[in-house]
């Protein structure tokens, strides 16, 4: 929705301010891919981004793409909340019915061996809610070259996902907690580490998000409410702004702060 320069330009003021890790999301950022990898590569080349990262659903990531712009990029994070497909059908992730969750595996085990190849870190968020939250979705984990797995409980945000059709899906946090207990103890000994899990209470403030306006939003009162847009007050006004909305202490406590930095050596 922004310009390029004005993209660029709110890069710019975070790096300044002394942030360190930029992450590239969506809705599916691969839908612009060009100006996706023109924004890594600034991120990285021009503004000095100690971290660069990017969350897609890996559906439409060509391997080009990485031949272009995969050097500047440290870590690639793919959503997957299941290997069957009714459960993705009904959580939106793919509207095709025809959809078969042998290729979506496979999509993301390609996906993990060119990043690997690059040296890029690879990681997998999950969202757990009703429709999976019985899975063992650990066994397919244990087949990656990963090195971290966000485990998400749905979170309802109100004016966007929230409603009617949410509630069937939402899960209480001892739901979530046997989730996460059943998918650790599946795991190999050699990945124990890599499961961090997020509840409501842990990521409705501990993320600093900015909009496709350039507004930061404020997600701590259940509903994304937006400052002024960066471009017209610049960042310091946005930010006080944004006031609690982001806790400092809580993106610590969520395990916020790890290795995000692909090796290159």
């Amino acid at each position: 929705m922004l310009k390029k320069e004005d993209q660029l330009e709110i890069l710019r003021q975070f790096r300044q301010a002394g942030s360190e890790k930029v992450n590239f999301a969506g809705g599916e950022p691969f839908l612009f891919s060009q100006r996706l990898g023109e924004l890594v590569k600034a991120s990285k080349e021009s503004f000095g981004f100690p971290s660069v990262s990017i969350i897609t659903n890996g559906s439409i990531v060509k391997p080009e793409w990485f031949e272009k712009y995969g050097k500047y990029l440290d870590i690639l994070g793919v959503s997957c909340d299941s290997i069957q497909p009714k459960v993705n059908f009904c959580h939106g992730r793919n509207n095709n019915s025809k959809y078969l969750p042998i290729e979506q595996s496979k999509k993301i085990e390609v996906l993990s061996k060119i990043c690997h190849q690059q040296g890029i870190l690879f990681k997998i968020n999950t969202v757990v809610t009703q429709l999976n939250k019985n899975e063992i979705l650990a066994d397919f984990i244990n087949r990656l070259n990963i090195c971290r797995w966000k485990v998400f409980q749905i979170l309802e945000i109100k004016n966007e996902n929230g409603g009617k059709q949410l509630q069937p899906l939402l899960i209480s946090p001892k739901e979530f907690e046997r989730y996460i207990q059943r998918n650790s103890f599946r795991l190999h000994p050699s990945k124990k580490k890599i499961l961090v899990k997020e509840s409501n209470e842990m990521m409705q403030n501990s993320y600093i998000l900015v909009d496709e306006f350039g507004r930061l939003l404020d997600v701590s009162t259940g509903s994304k409410l937006p400052t002024h847009s960066i471009i017209k007050v610049g960042l310091n006004k946005a930010l006080e702004e944004l006031g609690s909305g982001f806790d400092m202490d809580m993106f610590y406590k969520r395990g916020g702060y790890y290795q995000w930095q692909k090796n290159t050596q």
